[in-house]
């Protein structure tokens, strides 16, 4: 099957300038989580210890003829995604009220004020209460540290705060940004040579195709930032890339693979000649997934994981329907009980 591009040309000078922004700035956040301090506040609100005790417990649960057995790392990742989700972090549908608790309604959005300036918000959401008509302020942070301490957000918040949770325990990672309004982390994992997806909001690993598959998004672009590298990761969450292309129309694809290249190569050209061959090992690696991905459209669709076909878990129903993303909903409440019951087990 012959691979196509969109063909319209493109040459609206803001829609370029506006993503070469965003790439610029989602390739200097990542340096963040290499800040000491960050990693050691992570690591104080960690419980190491017991998601260790919870790892060992789960590998030795495993069959003993299992045909993919979990290495001590990747366990402990699949635990701390479980920490995260059900014990460290909260979802903000809409704040309650920061006098009385009772439930509030959106009433538009202003600038953050001086106070919030160091922690980079990017927008103030205000909320009115429905009882006592007092506004609440809904800050959206930026600032990975300062999220650590609100512990609060929807899912720019909680892919950050998770990338440095993981960052600070050792792992590599990185930050994923869907140019369709969503962001989750890659972890890599070394016993099985290759990227881990990883979406805390939804406890999901290693299962990429969960947001077109499962969530029904019609991707365009995304796009992985590490220390290290930038890399156009798109092929990796779609088994309909000859689709996707279709609606790749915001900038030139030329223009796009030039800046990504552009952003990679300010990286990659710091690294020591050792670091620089190991990238390239991986990245062929991914390019090898990618390539099955793009033959995916001549075989059968039962290849997509059970767990890949559930819609999304994380905010209020009435948002997820408003976004398009309930997917299945028999599979969806199914999943949703499943996280319940994950829940219930690590608050025994």
């Amino acid at each position: 099957m012959e691979t196509q591009t969109n063909q319209a040309p493109i040459t609206n000078s803001e829609d370029m300038n506006k993503f070469q922004k965003r790439i610029e700035a989602y390739s200097a956040n990542i340096e963040e989580y290499e800040y000491a301090d960050w990693q050691e506040a992570a690591k104080a609100v960690i419980p190491l210890e017991k998601l260790i005790e919870r790892a060992n417990a789960a590998l030795a649960g495993q069959p003993k003829d299992s045909a993919t057995p979990l290495s001590y790392k990747d366990e402990l990742l699949k635990q701390l995604l479980a920490w995260f989700k059900h014990e460290f972090y909260t979802w903000v549908n809409k704040p309650e009220c920061h006098v009385c608790k009772s439930p509030t309604e959106k009433t538009g959005e202003v600038q953050g004020d001086p106070t919030e300036a160091p922690f980079k918000v990017s927008r103030v959401e205000l909320y009115k209460c429905a009882v006592c008509s007092e506004i609440t302020r809904f800050p959206r942070y930026n600032n990975v540290k300062k999220l650590l301490e609100t512990r609060k957000g929807r899912c720019g918040e909680w892919a950050q705060c998770f990338t440095l949770c993981a960052r600070a325990l050792g792992y590599e990672v990185r930050i994923v940004y869907d140019w369709t309004d969503h962001v989750w982390t890659e972890v890599y994992s070394e016993s099985q040579q290759r990227w881990l997806h990883c979406d805390s909001c939804e406890n999901a690993i290693d299962t990429p195709l969960l947001y077109e598959a499962g969530w029904g998004k019609k991707l365009n672009y995304i796009v992985a930032f590490s220390l290290e590298e930038v890399f156009d990761v798109t092929q990796r969450y779609t088994k309909k890339y000859t689709e996707v292309q279709t609606r790749r129309t915001v900038v030139p694809e030329n223009w796009l693979a030039e800046a990504i290249a552009k952003a990679h190569s300010t990286k990659y050209s710091k690294l020591n000649p050792e670091l620089q061959e190991r990238l390239k090992q991986r990245r062929r690696v991914d390019e090898q997934e990618f390539k099955v991905n793009r033959d995916f459209d001549r075989e059968e669709a039962s290849k997509i994981k059970e767990d890949e076909k559930i819609g999304r878990i994380s905010g209020s129903e009435e948002w997820r329907a408003e976004r398009g993303e309930l997917g299945d909903i028999e599979k969806t409440k199914a999943a949703e009980q499943k996280q319940e019951e994950i829940k219930h087990e690590l608050n025994k």
